[in-house]
């Protein structure tokens, strides 16, 4: 699985996650928002043929990609 970071601050991320689907992105969703340092989890496919981009925001400016990591 190839991953990008394109955005990376105190409490904010967005990765690219390259030939993933909704229905990965749903699960991974699921199992981020179980991190009760997560403020928001979210991802979006602009276009039918197009990489999704998960967008994690934390709480207090914890460490954003901890969550993912985590999974």
């Amino acid at each position: 699985m190839n991953i990008t970071v394109l955005e990376l601050s105190e409490d904010k991320v967005k990765i690219s996650i390259v030939g993933q689907g909704h229905t990965f992105m749903n699960a991974l969703i699921s199992e981020i928002q179980k991190d009760p340092a997560v403020d928001v989890a979210n991802y979006i496919i602009e276009f039918q043929f197009s990489d999704p981009v998960l967008t994690v925001t934390t709480h207090d400016k914890k460490d954003p990609l901890a969550p993912y990591l985590a999974v």
